[in-house]
């Protein structure tokens, strides 16, 4: 039974389900977990992405209350999962699931179903305000002592990534597809992420890459100290069991 009962009213005449994309190990593609992603699956069997049902502008309650079903049912369905080797899986959440207990909803639900410390990771956007950064910053310092580890997305594209990175007790950084689709080109791009990676080394945090294309971007992140990313040259997202079963061919052994 779900935490989140409401999804299906939130689906409307189609069905919500979370798609998996695949994280992997730079250096040899080996798979280390997953960010669970919104797909609509119509009744034609056609799956469309997030922006065919969440409108452009701000958020709205319903809008909120999709995304926490979306993350609800990737928790069930992680949960439900015979992990050969430990994988992590990633949910969104905004500034709104923090104030409201939504996310310390999400992080009951994981340990309900058994989900073990350092295996859920919540990624919060910056895209979407933190009116009060101290409360936030206690929300997830609470979720972090539960083994919940928290990521920053997008970093780089929103207007405070240095404010929260100063103020939030972040674990990751997901450097923005917008960064990663130049870093194998000379220019600004390639330069902003080598002194992002040289900053999270020194606050000791994880790096992950997104929209990862070309085997050009992968050498090139590598070369700069990035371990982690994900995008179509290691998977798009899959539906939950091809995910699992990539994962089970090629999970990273340490």
């Amino acid at each position: 039974m779900s935490a989140f009962p409401e999804l299906a009213a939130a689906a409307g005449p189609g069905r919500l389900e979370p798609f998996l994309q695949p994280v992997a190990r730079l250096s040899d593609g080996a798979l280390v977990g997953f960010e669970a992603l919104a797909r609509w699956r119509r009744d034609d069997g056609v799956v469309e992405g997030a922006a065919s049902f969440f409108p452009k502008g701000p958020w709205t309650d319903e809008n909120a209350e999709v995304g926490r079903a979306v993350g609800a049912a990737a928790i069930e369905t992680f949960a439900a999962w015979s992990r050969p080797r430990s994988a992590h899986l990633s949910i969104n959440i905004i500034g709104r699931d923090l104030h409201d207990g939504a996310a310390r909803k999400l992080a009951d639900l994981a340990q309900a179903r058994g989900v073990g410390p350092g295996e859920l990771v919540m990624e919060l956007t910056e895209h979407h305000a933190l009116p009060d950064l101290s409360a936030a910053a206690a929300e997830l310092g609470a979720l972090r002592d539960r083994g919940v580890r928290i990521a920053l997305d997008d970093f780089g594209t929103g207007h405070s990534s240095l404010t929260w990175l100063a103020q939030l007790p972040i674990d990751a950084l997901k450097l923005d597809q917008s960064f990663v689709s130049r870093v194998a080109e000379p220019g600004v791009e390639a330069v902003v992420i080598a002194s992002v990676l040289s900053l999270a080394r020194a606050l000791g945090l994880d790096v992950v890459a997104e929209g990862l294309e070309t085997e050009a971007q992968r050498a090139a992140l590598l070369a700069r100290g990035c371990a982690y990313g994900q995008g179509r040259l290691f998977a798009m997202p899959l539906p939950a069991a091809e995910a699992f079963a990539l994962f089970e061919q090629r999970a990273a052994t340490i």
